[in-house]
């Protein structure tokens, strides 16, 4: 239908573009627009300086016109995909994130019609790191029972962080020391209470590229403490975000959530460095496994909640395939299934599936 391949005028041919979200039709034509991130560099290297500012851009759904424009008011990169939530008024505001692995950045709310007008200098900054840029989207759900969705952001030093979306003031944080993150907490009801909890991966290291592991966690939805302590740990890193699939009565939620692990060494966590020449993306692209342990990586999925043992179920195993065969049942039998593994009850009638 339409491209933002020949836009000369806002492209900028190093960045990218991120999961986009659609808003009101503000060009009148019937149609919603939407609104994305323009920006991050994947060349740049470490240290190297900026060399193209984020710009949040509103796009005609329609046509794809550019209908406004901004640059990101600190002037940074970006790799967030941004997102929009409506406050107790009616009126939208807009969250995103600046920065990248080695660039600080921040975490902004700014009003949608600020986006709309082409000016977003005077966004609010909700959270800020010098060092380390805030580039995963937050989870939004309602942590105060006011009615306005809160945010529960893990940023990439470590901290993991819940505001209040009305006021922006912090509901709690937590720090992992010593560890990043590239994952969005799960969001589900693992204890018994009515507030939902949050699963939190992070790998564990010296830092972008290089980590020893990854640790797997819960944090309590009303005070930020861990539900699991100490974490699981899993010898490879991870970059994915958790699901989480939600069943009747508080506190039978279960978390779905992908581990990397080393045969035969699933729980190392001992440190280890590159051979000399090997430096920048080309970390990233070693067979961690291979080189530690002379053995082959897995990949498994695991489902838990807070009835089952540690680490969970295994419904997947890279080294099997899959662990779980169903011939001819559908998802819906086999949710009703898994409901009565994770709670003891009969049966179920809605199934809904977070992300």
């Amino acid at each position: 239908m339409w491209t933002f391949e020949n836009n000369v005028e806002v492209r900028e041919y190093v960045s990218n573009l991120y999961t986009p979200q659609y808003i009101d039709d503000i060009d009148n034509d019937n149609i919603p627009d939407i609104i994305n991130v323009h920006g991050g560099d994947p060349a740049r290297d470490r240290g190297e300086e900026v060399r193209s500012v984020a710009k949040v851009i509103i796009f005609s759904g329609k046509t794809g016109a550019i209908l406004a424009h901004s640059h990101v008011p600190d002037g940074e990169e970006s790799y967030y995909s941004p997102q929009v939530y409506s406050k107790g008024d009616g009126s939208k505001v807009v969250l995103f994130g600046t920065g990248g692995e080695t660039r600080g950045g921040s975490l902004f709310a700014v009003p949608l019609e600020n986006v709309t007008a082409g000016s977003i200098t005077k966004a609010k900054k909700l959270y800020s790191n010098s060092l380390k840029g805030v580039m995963t989207p937050p989870v939004l759900v309602d942590l105060t029972n006011d009615g306005v969705v809160d945010i529960v952001s893990s940023i990439f030093n470590g901290t993991v962080i819940a505001l209040n979306g009305e006021t922006y003031e912090v509901i709690w944080n937590t720090t992992v020391p010593f560890s990043e993150s590239y994952s969005t907490p799960g969001a589900g009801y693992f204890n018994d209470d009515d507030i939902p909890d949050f699963m939190i991966i992070f790998n564990y290291g010296p830092g972008y590229p290089l980590y020893y592991y990854s640790q797997v966690t819960v944090l309590d939805g009303k005070m930020g403490i861990p539900l699991i302590d100490p974490p699981m740990k899993m010898s490879g890193s991870v970059q994915s975000s958790s699901l989480s699939i939600s069943f009747e009565g508080f506190g039978n939620d279960a978390f779905i959530y992908w581990g990397l692990l080393c045969e035969g060494h699933e729980h190392e966590t001992t440190g280890f460095t590159f051979a000399e020449g090997v430096y920048g993306p080309a970390m990233s692209r070693v067979n961690f496994c291979k080189e530690r342990f002379g053995t082959k990586d897995v990949t498994r999925q695991f489902i838990l909640n807070q009835n089952m043992k540690l680490p969970g179920d295994i419904l997947y195993d890279s080294s099997k395939y899959l662990n779980i065969k169903l011939p001819g049942v559908i998802l819906q039998d086999f949710i009703s299934i898994l409901h009565m593994k994770l709670t003891g009850k009969c049966c179920i009638t809605q199934v809904i599936i977070l992300t």
